[in-house]
């Protein structure tokens, strides 16, 4: 048995858990912080998952395309003023997501 009881496949991974995707389960939940929302073009905002339970992937989803995976923590800035829609996205047994708007002035 591995460290949370669960049974050794075969071969065996290295470490001390066993991971199984299909017996993911339990209370998730998704927060995204942001260092500031209203901000001048140019200034470095800091982003921030609180994330909590048994998530298997982690995503944040930027206004022009950029997706950056599993990380926890990510800076971006923009140079046109406006409003940007910024998520933050995971996965464990079921897929969530939450939403930010951040707003520009140049």
């Amino acid at each position: 048995m591995d460290i949370d009881g669960e049974a050794w496949a075969n071969p065996p991974s290295i470490g001390c858990d066993e991971y199984r995707a299909d017996e993911v389960t339990g209370h998730v939940t998704l927060a995204l912080k942001a260092s500031y929302t209203n901000i001048a073009t140019g200034f470095v905002v800091d982003f921030r998952a609180q994330n909590a339970g048994p998530l298997i992937t982690t995503r944040w989803e930027f206004d022009e395309g950029t997706v950056v995976s599993n990380q926890p923590y990510i800076s971006r800035s923009w140079v046109v003023a406006g409003d940007y829609p910024c998520y933050s996205a995971g996965t464990a047994w079921r897929f969530m997501s939450q939403q930010l708007f951040l707003g520009l002035s140049p």
